[in-house]
């Protein structure tokens, strides 16, 4: 019995995992993400300020700047998990390169390149890595962090999680 399209799909790409969060204080929004390969085995872990936006808007830019390292990885297929069923729902309707939200504009742009590209929706409790790197996010800058190494705070949870897959 051959296995589905999905699973071979998920087999031979990369996995984008990535959260928003938002402090309740005033409204500052934080983004996260690691891209694992299909051993489960981190590929990149970013965080990333964000300011003052919508949570809608955050898990867009999450998604933006994952696919953005996906691309200079030069990552030919990438499966793209979001606990944010909205943002997955704008990102698979078929009117996204229309569509009147400019982030999801993009993301649609940069899925059209030379890869396979797949977004999906996973529950929370699926999506603790991303959602603990975007509360790791500096409030000093609004650059990217990437982590050559995963922080210390992640890497039981990234090792349990890797070793879950295999």
């Amino acid at each position: 019995m051959s296995e589905p399209p999905c699973i071979k799909f998920f087999l031979a790409s990369t996995c984008l995992n990535t959260d928003g969060t938002i402090t309740n204080t005033d409204g500052r929004v934080s983004i996260g993400g690691v891209l694992r390969n299909s051993n489960g085995d981190m590929v990149a872990v970013f965080t990333k300020n964000v300011g003052i936006t919508s949570i809608l808007q955050a898990e867009l830019w999450d998604i933006y700047e994952g696919i953005l390292i996906a691309c200079s990885l030069e990552i030919p297929k990438l499966w793209t998990q979001s606990d944010c069923q909205q943002v997955v729902e704008l990102l698979d309707d078929g009117g996204r390169s229309t569509s009147n939200i400019s982030l999801v504009r993009a993301i649609a742009n940069l899925r059209q390149r030379a890869w396979e590209t797949k977004v999906q929706w996973i529950p929370r409790s699926r999506n603790t890595i991303a959602d603990k790197l975007a509360k790791l996010a500096s409030w000093q800058h609004f650059s990217m962090t990437h982590f050559e190494h995963p922080p210390a705070e992640l890497a039981d949870l990234l090792h349990r999680e890797a070793e879950a897959t295999k």
